[in-house]
């Protein structure tokens, strides 16, 4: 039986005058000649990643006439996802002592990848994970502000695109190659190039379908409703060798 699995990265759904624009460019993401480079600016942008308190992400995907939504709130220690596939959702939840997971019968089956008779025994409750557990960590990782470095590229590929003037922003973009098994990817991520050098929004293109993200309220508290103590299934249980 395989653990619950995250999608919320668009990465994993597909799989987001020049002379008189630096005269706005922060020093944070200079190169040594003053100029900025991609290295210089993925540098100051995971500096400034790695000080936030919380962020709020929202992803679109299109891929035929199959619309993907996932909503993001991602704290230091809490976080919520929800991901809405057509008629399917999925809804998680990250606290320091447990997660949860509830969602439509094909939100269960279809996004998380239950068997059906492991759908049967959760129905409309939650699945609850302990902290220190595998599932819990798994989570954890994924939906807490650690985990948004991996909207970043490395810097071998990653193309600084023309700064556009006035747009109070730096592009980057980079690909990822096809396989057997996925289409080339490619990324643009439209970074702020003021002090904050934060991530405004990211769009993503293949030939299988295309989307977008988009990051906000940075900084934010994350706000958890938890689900009751009576509307809960374990893991164990869901996931036994009877499940």
């Amino acid at each position: 039986m395989s653990p619950l699995s995250i999608r919320w990265s668009l990465r994993v759904l597909t799989s987001v005058g020049v002379a008189a624009a630096l005269a706005y460019l922060p020093a944070a993401a200079s190169g040594a000649s003053g100029a900025p480079t991609a290295a210089s600016v993925i540098a100051s942008t995971k500096a400034a990643m790695a000080k936030q308190t919380g962020v709020h992400i929202v992803v679109s995907e299109n891929a035929g006439k199959t619309k993907t939504t996932v909503v993001v709130d991602l704290g230091t220690a809490t976080g919520t996802e929800t991901i809405t596939t057509g008629k399917k959702f999925v809804a998680i939840i990250v606290t320091k002592k447990f997660a949860y997971v509830r969602g439509s019968a094909g939100g269960l089956t279809g996004i998380m990848g239950l068997t059906a008779a492991q759908e049967k025994i959760v129905g409309t409750k939650s699945i609850v994970m302990d902290a220190g557990s595998t599932p819990y960590t798994s989570f954890k990782t994924s939906l807490t502000t650690g985990a948004l470095q991996s909207f970043l590229p490395k810097t071998k590929g990653t193309t600084l695109l023309p700064v556009v003037a006035g747009s109070g922003s730096y592009r980057i973009r980079w690909s990822v190659k096809s396989t057997s098994t996925s289409a080339k990817v490619t990324s643009v991520l439209k970074i702020a190039s003021d002090k904050t050098s934060l991530p405004l929004s990211e769009t993503v293109t293949s030939s299988t379908g295309a989307g977008a993200t988009t990051f906000s309220h940075w900084g934010e508290t994350v706000h958890l409703r938890v689900p009751s103590s009576s509307n809960l299934v374990t893991y164990t249980k869901v996931f036994s060798p009877g499940g």
